[in-house]
């Protein structure tokens, strides 16, 4: 039980980071779990934000980010 609330706990933080980056105009474009740090007392943080770039109408216009965790329909263009 202990390990399924921790494991709710982290995947909400990182949706809450997520949609603040969104919220700001930002995509992260490298979300993988290198990237995700995990301190005491669960606190979270993103990081490596060398590739982050600016959405317009809620849409990146380039795709970048590590070829391991891309979609399939990315992929496919690459």
């Amino acid at each position: 039980m202990f390990v399924f609330i921790l494991t709710e706990m982290f995947f909400s933080k990182i949706v809450l980071a997520l949609d603040y980056l969104k919220s700001k105009n930002i995509i992260h474009r490298d979300v993988k779990p290198q990237n995700m740090l995990v301190g005491y007392e669960v606190l979270f943080k993103l990081c490596d934000f060398g590739i982050c770039g600016t959405l317009k109408d809620s849409v990146s216009s380039t795709h970048l980010g590590s070829m391991r965790y891309l979609p399939v329909r990315i992929k496919q263009f690459n």
